[in-house]
């Protein structure tokens, strides 16, 4: 299964922040996948006012 969450800092907790602070202003763009008791989260990026404008980590 997967998740995907646009949430404030520190929402969802498995979603690293980047040290970002609660009140950014921001949300982390996150991914979290789940293979049976194993949880892999990782952060894909930043978004501000809602989706509107979107900035992407570099891929790996």
């Amino acid at each position: 299964m997967a998740w995907v969450s646009a949430e404030g800092v520190g929402v969802a907790p498995a979603i690293p922040t980047f040290g970002d602070r609660r009140a950014s202003g921001h949300s982390i763009i996150g991914l979290a996948l789940f293979d049976h008791s194993a949880l892999r989260a990782e952060a894909l990026g930043r978004c501000w006012s809602r989706g509107r404008l979107l900035s992407w980590l570099a891929g790996s």
